[in-house]
């Protein structure tokens, strides 16, 4: 009876621990808990590598804290003892020469007015540009306008007594330059005359100025307070006479105005042009040049 019974308190033990046999023998074991899935990749880095790829976060050095106090100046043995830097000497520019031009001998009065006196200060002669090419000067009118001159190349201008813009009497011959000399007869009533007037202190005296070179214009029929105000307007410079009554005209030419006469020391007409024109301002300026070349027999 006894025994009987210790073998139903041992029952339950047995058929536990028979029970754990059978699970081993069939190889069941417990499930492990899952893994993280990173995305990157299909296979899970060791912790190790994680850590290696990461960056890590670099923090700043810390500063040594800046000393405000000012330094202890140094003693005079320890400032004889450092060398002090040798000043730049400033560099000297070369002392400059200003070249004052003399006045030529034959300079004159613009426009011939008044000639230089002793002591004046005159302007420098202006620099004379010559043409690559210079030619003989020539004349050629047609048979219309060769009958409308009285005085042709080869004469001598007669020397007109007319009075300029102030009512003061002059002569033409009184007006001539040293070497040559520029006569323009001009009308305000003829536009091509009121253009050269206008021109005429650029194209003839202003490049010849200071070189024997003179220029005379002498207005034909206008009313002097008329010629002045053309006059002051060109802010001319040169002599104007003024022939209101055609009475000095009439010694040179029958008609058509303006008239260009080139004359030399003389009074000799050199060369002369009717009307104005480029060919005009051409020609008297190679013939002014011409002239101022040619050696003197």
């Amino acid at each position: 009876m006894k025994s009987s019974c210790r073998l139903a308190q041992w029952v339950p033990a047995l058929l536990g621990a028979a029970a754990l046999l059978a699970l081993h023998a069939v190889g069941c074991q417990p499930t492990p808990p899952p893994r993280p899935i990173n995305s990157g990749s299909s296979t899970a880095k060791p912790l190790e590598d994680r850590e290696a790829a990461e960056p890590k976060s670099i923090e700043p050095e810390a500063k040594a804290p800046v000393d405000s106090a000012p330094k202890d100046k140094p003693s005079p043995t320890e400032a004889a003892g450092k060398s002090k830097p040798e000043p730049q000497k400033e560099k000297t520019k070369p002392a400059e020469t200003k070249v004052t031009p003399k006045p030529s001998a034959d300079v004159e009065h613009p426009g011939g007015k008044e000639p230089a006196k002793p002591g004046e200060v005159v302007s420098a002669p202006a620099e004379l540009v010559v043409p690559a090419e210079l030619h003989q000067p020539s004349v050629v009118f047609s048979t219309e306008h060769a009958q409308t001159c009285k005085k042709l190349v080869g004469d001598t201008m007669p020397d007109l007594k007319l009075a300029d813009l102030d009512a003061k009497d002059l002569s033409l011959g009184g007006l001539r330059g040293s070497k040559l000399t520029v006569v323009v007869f001009w009308s305000m009533k003829e536009a091509l005359g009121r253009e050269q007037f206008q021109k005429l202190e650029s194209e003839a005296l202003g490049r010849f100025r200071g070189h024997g070179v003179n220029v005379v214009a002498v207005n034909v029929g206008d009313e002097p307070d008329k010629v002045r105000q053309v006059y002051q307007a060109a802010k001319a410079t040169f002599p104007c006479l003024v022939d209101k009554n055609k009475t000095a005209f009439a010694e040179v030419a029958t008609g058509i105005l303006p008239r260009t006469y080139l004359l030399a020391a003389d009074g000799r007409i050199l060369w002369m042009d009717l009307v104005y024109s480029r060919t005009t301002r051409r020609e008297l300026n190679n013939a002014i040049h011409f002239y101022l070349q040619k050696p003197k027999k």
